[in-house]
């Protein structure tokens, strides 16, 4: 699990290294701002990968949306993975916390969440702690886009080996619609 992590997050810091928001540049429309942790970001992508599956080994469906702070210092990572491998229909979701929901229950979104500090070199991991009882609204009108409600999440910040630095603590996301591009 580390080296998968790890893996994406290495992912993670060079796409954001390699981004870089001009702030001459008008903002493309449909981009998505949004406040997370203090910290307002802008979309540089918000993509929709369909999953399938090979081999018997099922590859899931994600909307990833990746977004840098007005001077570049911080980026973030908002993967939204459903448990199905099309795309999928309208309706309410779960948001996949630690609640022992088995991962084929129906209409199931999971959060990968990762913030990079440029300026500390660190990376801080999100994820949902809480019961199902959170929902987030998925609309398909020819683009995907996932509402997701206010919730509390716990936050890990890990350095560049990715050892947890200091306790986890509690930060609260405002509710934020997130659109395929």
């Amino acid at each position: 699990m580390k080296n998968l992590l790890f893996c994406t997050i290495i992912a993670f810091i060079i796409l954001v290294s390699s981004c870089k928001k001009d702030s001459d540049s008008p903002t493309p429309a449909g981009t998505t701002s949004f406040t997370f942790n203090g910290t307002t970001y802008s979309t540089i992508k918000c993509n929709f990968t369909s999953g399938s599956n090979s081999g018997g080994v099922s590859i899931y469906s994600t909307l990833a949306d990746s977004a840098v702070n007005s001077d570049g210092s911080k980026a973030i990572y908002f993967g939204m993975i459903f448990n199905k491998t099309g795309r999928p229909v309208s309706g309410d979701y779960y948001v996949y916390g630690d609640t022992g929901l088995p991962n084929n229950t129906p209409n199931l979104v999971t959060l990968l969440i990762f913030e990079y500090n440029k300026s500390t070199n660190r990376v801080i991991g999100y994820e949902v702690p809480v019961s199902p009882s959170q929902s987030a609204v998925i609309n398909d009108n020819g683009k995907i886009s996932v509402t997701l409600p206010d919730m509390t999440m716990q936050r890990q910040e890990y350095d560049s080996n990715l050892n947890p630095v200091g306790s986890s603590s509690s930060v609260t996301f405002s509710r934020t619609t997130f659109t395929e591009q």
